[in-house]
């Protein structure tokens, strides 16, 4: 699962949202437990990229407001990935689709080294 989980990742970092959406959900519906809002969220975040991509920016404005909800509880480095570079990203873009702009640089997920 977590090879998929970084297979998801580095989508999301091509820029190929839906494809990232679609191995991303794959992942979310095994986990269960207190991860399952991290996964859901992460998900969020390639659906809300996809939505931008296609010129949806209310789809993106609320996908990403669901994102930002389910990834706020858990710890700065979560999942392997760095959270709260993260967090600050998807901050840049709420604020910058509510004003139309200039959007930031692509959203980049940044995985963690082992053991983090």
């Amino acid at each position: 699962m977590q090879t998929l989980f970084q297979h998801g990742l580095e989508l999301i970092n091509q820029g190929s949202y839906y494809h990232a959406h679609d191995v991303l959900e794959e992942v979310w519906r095994e986990v269960r437990g207190d991860d399952r809002l991290f996964y859901q969220g992460v998900v969020q975040v390639a659906i809300a990229m996809h939505h931008f991509s296609r010129a949806n920016l209310a789809g993106a404005q609320s996908v990403l407001a669901k994102a930002r909800r389910n990834l706020a509880p858990y710890p700065p480095k979560s999942g392997g990935i760095d959270l709260e570079d993260l967090r600050r990203q998807l901050a840049l873009w709420d604020a910058a689709i509510a004003c139309g702009g200039p959007y930031p640089d692509p959203v980049q997920v940044h995985s963690l080294g082992v053991g983090c």
